[in-house]
């Protein structure tokens, strides 16, 4: 991929972290839309968040790091 730009296996195993570690990204899906992470969270649950610039602010695949700022209310809704 073109800088910038990622695999959707790049993405898997990726760590979620925000104001403290959400989970652990365990597949990236597509609805037509943009694309959903689903992360596993450490109390084993699973989340959907959107594959936006607006929510991943930093993707480091070579650390295996995503920085999300996520919008209030996504981890209590799922």
């Amino acid at each position: 991929p073109e800088e910038g730009a990622y695999s959707y296996a790049d993405l898997v195993g990726c760590k979620v972290v925000g104001d403290a570690e959400v989970g652990v990204v365990t597949e990236v899906e597509e609805y037509g839309g943009a694309p959903l992470l689903k992360v596993e969270t450490a109390d084993g649950r699973e989340i959907l968040i959107p594959f936006a610039r607006s929510i991943c602010k930093v993707i480091d695949v070579a650390s295996k790091i995503i920085r999300v700022e996520l919008p209030e209310g996504l981890l209590e809704q799922q």
